[in-house]
């Protein structure tokens, strides 16, 4: 018997592969196929179960949510195939994969979501069925399954022979040359410029470490990764290791027996405790026990970073609920299992590989994480081709080891550089660099201002084009483009069938009526129902407008009235709108502004000045007080750590010591440059940022050269200085949500001078209700929308009401949270239709407003000479920013109702959980915090109330505690706007449902969000009944929006679309520069270098379209 392959001292190899699972060794056979001398490095025994590749069995699954890993599952088939004809072995047994459950299941899990392969499927002309819950119970021994539950079912799809794969690659490599060495952990790796590796290895046995050289080096030891990281590159990976429990079953011999005639897996939201529903079984194997079925919980309860902590025990929990479930839906296995085990599954944040370069060293690869045996030939290859060629023809741009700005790698001695492609050393920290001579660039100059014109029929282009705007239809355009390549390849594959007038379901139904026919069901009174109805009285086309709350209309458009006197009230909704050119549907001067329509018919809206800012507004931080024309430079508010006990205690001093907002700038100036240079590769940037948090951003994105901390380079912000600047700039938590929130306000939202309605927004809602002409049904709360038997028509139910509606098409204008309480199954809505309505985010608001006799913060005595009229003061102390009324300003008898406390987010949940019970609670924090800003007693404001009583003085409104719109508005998550809004915006229910509202609009968060998704939703039922005049008439009386969805697909260029101009910085001279409450005296112009002023911190609104 021959000994054991081993190495000695000063070995040298052309390629060294650290870990002998499956992928190591597929690995090592691709390149010693291709010529190369390998030795690869096992640092336990070969085939050991103490990793990633226990048991018997893994799944070969091509249905995959995602195109990408859909696009190499298929490839991988094929390399399958070519493994077992070079081996002569058969490793894969295809029998199919169901996948079935709960078609509600959101994304976010391991596999996916259950529908989502379907596009995929097609788009590959892969053969698939779809099932329901009868079907599955028929074909597969399920029992006791939901109604609700759906399955897809794919042949492509087998069972792979887990020991007959390690020992054929074993064998296959050993054929091709490989030194395999095990009882070999590697200690140490040193790079040596780009050509060499020193290894060092600890023989089993061996008193001293052995060193080996190589030119390259793989590192494929799955959990056992960071143990090879650590020592070499001074980082490791974030990684999450999980103890995943298995178990067989005995499913019985004979004609009694329970068969599987493929693997499985099941889809389902949590239990209510928290613990996983997923579950997946494969059938019993030709090599494995006889009659012995395997399953198990996608899920472990054990999860740990480092495969040394693993117990290696059975946890018994995990197998309970695997227990659990059969007994309940596989009632022919016997529920006590015959044996148990575990295997480490390793896992990073999004579940997809890491399969890279190590960073700067081009001769090293990396693959750990994800769920890869079902890749194991392709990853090999792959790896193959990385150090060979230095690149691969496999897109792997989703695996980097720095994606998500280097959120995987955790750096163990601080002064190491964050990977970039440059080791230039970074310099000391000066100021955030500005580009204040940039030459205005073409495309971007025209991007946001349009002139007033005359629509015709061939000239449907947007008036106005904004940066969200823009990256809506980019967004729309691939998704549009997606779906086309989906349906052309599956009528290529399997043309429809003809459909017969008897056989409604076998065709798409689209019955086309004249628009005297047309009758439109709208749910919700308001802004965007409303609209929706005066553009329908205006093209003749006839609607119901059915409305929940059976008290008021307008929706969030809210203003409590103390009384019927002038200038006492207070808006708990929107109250505030800044003339920029986006807002012109609402309150611009076009024959189509809403406004304009209004006096038109007779009801003219009367607007005065809404000061955002005004000298001598407080900001009161950490106990100090400060006035909003001051500056923030040296840390007057005491963040910084030499203010608050020394080194590390709080903000660091390099960063305190200037304004918060040139941190914010350094970050959002770097997207405008990039634009500015190439507009193109710049917006592929921007759209890239959207699957990440502004916290998320800031502290991951690639600082530049000047930005050094104590010696110490960062790959960005310390959290402290996130921390502050979120603070100072929006509200507690809310840097959690979408970083592109942040920049498409950053280029869109440039307005100088701002209006609120006279007499509150609610007179805007009473004008609209005085001119349409259809009916308004309040208290009418919609639980069941359904189409019709031949699906030409849609029903509404009502809550109370027998006799449901029938209406040709339904708008959907209420928040999608309210939507979720409706019944929409029939209406048969996309995967991610659904997705939205459940997940899109409504943030929290809450206003609590104090009516005062008289305003006594514009008096300058009480103030000390420090009085003011309207704008709003900050603080950090529960009632975050105070508003004073704009309204009124000059009258000294108008009364002050005081909104002491707006809030959004965290700090809105926290006041708004005092409301109703505890509302004596919230008033004794609102007079405290009060007094404590304006630095007057709690008796002064007691006195100020002039007779009446806290209680009714005392006014507030939660939005989430409002059944009727269940959150504020609309805040997407990172990802959501590019994932969710061009299905969002999508018909569904073969066209005839549409859903509107501001959440369905690029605009979200703003009135005219709403008004635009109005005007989207009337034209898609215009379109679907092939009414191309009333589309004309449509623009010719209500101007055009930029978030239609382009009827070829593309996406014009800005610089191509028709009517945009540029405008010149004299016409906005950004003449603001940032004082305490974000805005400041006159200073020299810091031009952009687009033609157009950011709003951002600049205009004080720190949480852009949040501004109500």
């Amino acid at each position: 018997m021959s000994a054991l392959p081993t190495i000695k001292q000063g070995d040298k190899f052309d390629v060294a592969v650290i870990g002998g699972g499956p992928i190591g060794l597929s690995t090592a056979y691709n390149l010693a196929k291709d010529g190369k001398k390998v030795v690869l490095l096992e640092r336990s025994n070969f085939f050991h179960p103490s990793g990633s590749s226990g048991d018997l069995v893994r799944m070969l699954r091509s249905m995959y949510t995602e195109d990408f890993m859909a696009d190499l599952a298929k490839e991988t088939l094929g390399l399958w195939t070519e493994l077992e004809n070079d081996s002569a072995e058969s490793l894969v047994w295809m029998g199919g994969l169901l996948n079935f459950g709960n078609p509600e299941y959101g994304a976010g899990g391991p596999e996916g979501t259950l529908n989502g392969p379907i596009e995929n499927l097609i788009r590959l002309g892969m053969p698939y069925r779809q099932l329901d819950s009868k079907q599955i119970m028929d074909e597969f021994p399920f029992r006791n399954l939901p109604s609700t539950y759906e399955g897809l079912w794919s042949p492509d799809n087998g069972c792979i022979n887990l020991p007959l794969l390690l020992r054929t690659l074993y064998r296959m490599c050993q054929s091709y040359g490989v030194q395999l060495v095990q009882q070999a952990p590697v200690t140490k790796m040193t790079p040596v410029g780009t050509d060499k590796v020193v290894i060092e290895v600890r023989l089993s046995g061996a008193t001293n470490p052995v060193t080996i050289e190589a030119i390259k080096a793989a590192i494929t030891c799955g959990a056992y990764t960071n143990h090879v990281l650590r020592p070499s590159f001074g980082f490791e990976l974030d990684l999450d290791i999980w103890e995943m429990m298995y178990s067989y079953f005995s499913s019985n011999a004979g004609p009694q027996g329970t068969l599987f005639k493929s693997m499985w897996f099941q889809f389902e939201e949590n239990n209510q405790d928290g613990t996983s529903n997923l579950f997946y079984g494969f059938p019993a194997l030709p090599w494995g026990p006889a009659n012995a079925c395997r399953v198990a919980l996608d899920d472990a309860k054990r999860k740990i970073t480092d495969p040394d902590q693993a117990t290696w025990k059975v946890e018994d929990a995990d197998i309970s609920l695997t227990r659990k479930f059969v007994e309940k839906h596989l009632p022919g296995l016997d529920p006590t299992p015959i044996f148990c085990g575990s295997a480490l599954q390793t896992n990073v944040y999004d579940n997809m590989f890491v399969l890279d370069h190590i960073p700067q060293h081009p001769n090293i690869v990396v693959f750990t994480a994800g769920w890869a045996m079902k890749f194991v030939p392709l990853i090999g290859r792959i790896l193959k081709e990385l150090l060979v060629d230095g690149t691969t023809k496999y897109d792997i741009s989703h695996f980097k080891i720095t994606r998500g700005n280097n959120r995987m790698i955790k750096y163990l001695n601080p002064t190491t550089p964050t990977p970039t492609s440059s080791t230039t050393p970074l310099s000391s920290v000066t100021s955030p660099q500005t580009f204040s001579n940039a030459v205005p660039h073409p495309v971007l100059t025209q991007l946001f201002r349009a002139p007033s014109r005359t629509t015709t029929p061939g000239n449907f282009a947007p008036s106005v084009f904004s940066m969200r705007g823009y990256y809506a239809n980019r967004c729309l355009s691939k998704a549009q483009a997606i779906k086309d390549a989906a349906h052309q390849l599956k009528a290529s594959i399997h043309p429809a069938p003809q459909a017969s007038p008897s056989d409604p379901l076998m065709a798409k139904q689209k019955c086309q009526k004249k628009f005297q026919d047309l009758n439109i069901g709208i749910i919700g009174a308001g802004m965007s129902g409303l609209y929706s109805g005066m553009i329908l009285d205006e093209l003749g086309i006839k609607y119901h407008i059915l409305e929940s709350n059976n008290t008021r209309i307008g929706g969030r458009i809210y203003t409590y009235k103390y009384s019927d006197k002038p200038f006492d009230y207070v808006d708990f909704g929107a109250m505030r709108y800044p003339e920029i050119p986006i807002m012109d549907r609402v309150i611009g001067q076009q024959h189509w502004s809403l406004f304009n329509k209004l006096k038109q018919k007779g009801h003219e809206i009367k607007t005065e000045p809404y000061h955002l800012s005004a000298d001598n507004n407080i900001v009161y931080y950490n106990g100090k007080r400060i006035f909003s024309q001051d500056t923030l430079e040296k840390d007057p508010l005491f963040f910084a750590d030499k203010n608050n006990g020394g080194l590390g205690t709080a903000v660091p001093d390099v960063f305190a010591e200037q304004p918060y907002s040139d941190w914010l700038y350094m970050v959002y100036d770097r997207f405008a440059k990039d634009l500015e240079d190439d507009f193109d590769t710049g917006f592929e940037k921007l759209m890239a940022a959207d699957s990440h948090s502004t916290r998320s951003y800031l502290g991951n994105f690639d600082a530049p050269e000047n930005l050094r901390v104590k010696g110490q380079a960062t790959k960005g912000y310390p959290e402290p200085v996130i921390s502050w600047c979120e603070t100072m700039d929006s509200a507690s938590g809310l840097y959690d949500q979408a970083f592109s929130e942040s920049i498409m306000d950053y280029f869109d939202f440039s307005g100088q001078t701002w209006k609120c309605i006279d007499g509150g927004s609610v007179e805007m809602v009473k004008a609209m209700e005085k001119v349409i002409k259809g009916t308004i049904s309040k208290g009418k709360r919609v639980t069941k929308i359904s189409p019709t038997a031949d699906k030409t028509q849609l029903t509404i139910n009502v809550a109370g009401d027998p006799t449901p509606l029938t209406y040709d098409h339904v708008i959907s204008t209420v928040p999608l949270s309210c939507l979720r309480k409706m019944n929409l199954k029939d209406l048969k809505m996309s995967h991610k239709k659904r997705v939205a309505i459940r997940t899109l985010h409504y943030d929290q608001s809450c206003k609590i407003a104090v009516r005062f006799a008289k305003r006594w913060w514009q008096d300058p005595t009480i103030m000390k000479g420090k009085h003011f009229k309207g704008g709003k003061s900050s603080t950090d102390l529960p009632l975050r920013t105070v508003v004073y009324p704009s309204y009124g300003v000059e009258d000294p008898n108008a009364p002050g109702v005081l909104i002491a406390s707006y809030t959004w987010a965290q700090d809105a949940a926290r006041i708004g959980a005092l409301l109703p019970s505890n509302k004596a609670q919230l008033i004794d924090i609102v007079f405290a915090n009060l007094a404590e800003i304006h630095d007057v007693s709690e008796q002064f404001l007691v006195d100020q109330l002039g007779g009446m009583s806290k209680d009714k003085a005392v006014q507030a409104w939660d939005w989430y505690d409002d059944g009727d719109s269940m959150g504020a508005f609309a805040l997407y998550g990172p990802g959501q706007f590019s994932s969710l809004f061009p299905s969002l915006v999508k018909p569904e229910a073969n066209g005839l449902f549409h859903v509107s509202g501001e959440g369905s609009s690029v605009h979200h968060g703003w009135v005219v969000g709403s008004l635009s998704s109005a005007y989207r939703a009337v034209d898609q039922i215009l379109e679907h009944n092939g009414l191309v005049d009333k589309r004309i008439e449509l623009r010719e009386k209500w101007g055009t929006i930029e978030e239609a969805d382009h009827p070829t697909g593309t996406v014009p260029k800005p610089d191509h679309a028709p009517g945009l101009r540029s405008f010149n910085i004299s016409q906005l001279p950004d003449q603001l520069s940032m004082g305490a409450a974000g805005l400041m005296g006159h200073v020299p112009s810091k031009t952009h270098p687009f033609g157009f002023v950011p709003q951002g911190i600049r205009k004080g609104s720190a949480v852009g379209g949040f501004t109500y």
